[in-house]
């Protein structure tokens, strides 16, 4: 059997716990829709009475007055192991215990479950590389790792094809340490079938063993470029992490990870991407770029970009997001294309911050009055925020809010190098460009 858990499965085996006085425990491991949890038996008296202290609270045993002789905590690695392998669990946390006087069960999640090929317990709370793949990723770039070729018979149909599996170079982000793009191909076999998949990874690897949500916050960025530029949901899905060296220049090294710190997978679109920012506009170094501005306008930047992954959020959270960010990024143009002091850009009103950030695009450029959206966004704003304030129709808040969004993106593609010309032109084929009813 492979080393995996698939959603409902439930394996038992062994708990270590890196600690040789523990006796050994046998748990089981099973998987809640996108939740994996250790569920562990532990005793007030008896063998298992090491593991009763991880799901105490602030019990006091008569063992252990001082609570100086066995743990209180649950430890933050953890290992599986089984017949079909080693099953690393990093971040582990408490989640709930059911017991009766003497004995009980308790559950334990991880925030991140590595799938080891070999029998091995090096420790994954750090790792050295990660490779995800983003949603639409591949078709942004337009790349591929399977080239067709077909024949004709005398006929006129087609009576051959011929697939050639051949993964073009890999792309260093320049100025982003440690992020490649990896182009991959791979073949799985099943009975009857065979599947050439196309892959793309988004991967971050470095010399030391960095922190997890130090590799996902690079791959976030690319996932995040791609929200902006179509205003779609896209999701980082199918991650593999990376601890020790790759000596036989093969993947080996690269354990599946299951967490439910990325997102639910998106479908990619089946249509023609109609993307604000297209990688022909900007290449490797308007990426680049944009993590610059990640990181010197983030807080205009990630109100704004977040709330394109809150579900079902009503208009009116949305309008509070998108004031928040546009609020943040007027008072940091004040700063740096101004030249303000810190204290003078603070001074400014919401409609002279959005009006900075409309001037930057100038006229022609989104289809509605653009002069008189810095008063509306102002006045949408200042509704949402203020109780005291009467809350617009529906209607008008919603589209205040699309003509808000569709002003950010503008500014955004344009400080990535798109030609206001061919922007102009991709505005109009936008989602964001048209009122609602």
């Amino acid at each position: 059997m492979p080393n995996e858990l698939k959603d409902g499965q439930t394996r038992l085996g062994a708990l270590i716990d890196g600690n040789e006085a523990t006796p050994e425990n046998r748990v089981t491991l099973e998987r809640r829709e996108n939740v994996a949890v250790l569920r562990v038996p532990w005793e007030i008296s008896g063998e298992l009475r090491a593991y009763a202290g991880w799901f105490a609270g602030n019990t006091h045993f008569g063992d252990d007055p001082e609570r100086t002789r066995y743990e209180y905590e649950v430890p933050n690695e953890l290992w599986f192991r089984d017949k079909d392998g080693l099953v690393h669990l990093i971040g582990c946390r408490f989640v709930r215990s059911t017991s009766n006087l003497h004995s009980g069960i308790g559950e334990i999640q991880a925030d991140f479950v590595v799938f080891d090929k070999n029998p091995r317990s090096e420790s994954f709370a750090s790792i050295k590389g990660l490779r995800s793949s983003v949603s639409g990723l591949r078709s942004w770039l337009n790349t591929t790792s399977i080239q067709k070729s077909s024949s004709q018979g005398e006929d006129g149909l087609l009576d051959g094809a011929t697939y050639e599996l051949k993964s073009p170079k890999p792309l260093a982000v320049e100025g982003v340490a440690g992020l490649t793009l990896v182009p991959h191909w791979k073949v799985a076999l099943e009975p009857g079938a065979v599947h050439l998949l196309d892959e793309l990874y988004v991967q971050t690897e470095f010399e030391e063993p960095r922190a997890w949500n130090d590799h996902l916050q690079i791959h976030r960025g690319i996932r995040d470029l791609l929200a902006v530029s179509q205003w779609r949901s896209e999701s980082i899905t199918g991650l593999l992490a990376k601890q020790d060296e790759d000596r036989f220049g093969s993947n080996e090294a690269w354990r599946t990870v299951h967490t439910d710190r990325v997102d639910a997978a998106a479908t990619e679109p089946q249509n023609s991407r109609r993307d604000l920012v297209a990688f022909s506009d900007i290449g490797i170094k308007g990426i680049s770029r944009w993590y610059e501005m990640r990181d010197e306008l983030s807080r205009a930047i990630d109100p704004i970009v977040s709330s394109r992954y809150l579900s079902q959020a009503p208009v009116e959270t949305l309008m509070s997001q998108a004031g928040i960010g546009l609020e943040a990024l007027g008072f940091l143009v004040a700063k740096s294309d101004l030249g303000m002091t810190e204290r003078q850009a603070g001074a400014q009103n919401y409609v002279e911050r959005f009006k900075l950030i409309a001037d930057a695009l100038g006229a022609g450029l989104v289809p509605f009055d653009i002069d008189a959206w810095p008063q509306a966004a102002a006045d949408g704003y200042n509704a949402v925020k203020h109780a005291n304030r009467t809350l617009p129709d529906l209607p008008e808040l919603a589209n205040c809010w699309r003509e808000s969004l569709l002003i950010f993106r503008c500014w955004v593609a344009l400080k990535l190098g798109v030609e206001k010309e061919v922007l102009a032109d991709r505005v109009q084929s936008d989602p964001m460009a048209h009122p609602y009813a």
